[in-house]
């Protein structure tokens, strides 16, 4: 069992980490994918969650449904590279 942090609030997204919300968006839906591939159970612990929610709500509920990965669309967004345990998204999230 493995249990992984997403930021949910736009602004931590935004002026924490310093990137798009669609890269955000990405990066929980690659993580869990990932993970679950794997053979993990996953917990998602949506990181300020009411907070986002208040501030953004349409952003929020996406961060939840990004790390509700189904295990049919588990290979169609994800590359993997040999050798390396990143990964690296085929769409171009800009």
């Amino acid at each position: 069992m493995v249990t992984i942090f997403g930021k949910t609030w736009d602004l931590h997204v935004r002026d924490i980490l310093d990137i798009s919300l669609a890269e955000n968006l990405a990066m929980i839906r690659d993580s869990v994918a990932y993970l679950k591939l794997h053979g993990k159970e996953v917990i998602y612990d949506a990181e300020h969650f009411f907070d986002g929610y208040k501030n953004n709500a349409a952003y929020a509920r996406k961060t939840i449904e990004a790390a509700l990965v189904r295990r049919s669309g588990l290979g169609r967004s994800l590359r993997y590279q040999r050798g390396h345990t990143s990964l690296r998204s085929h769409d171009n999230h800009h």
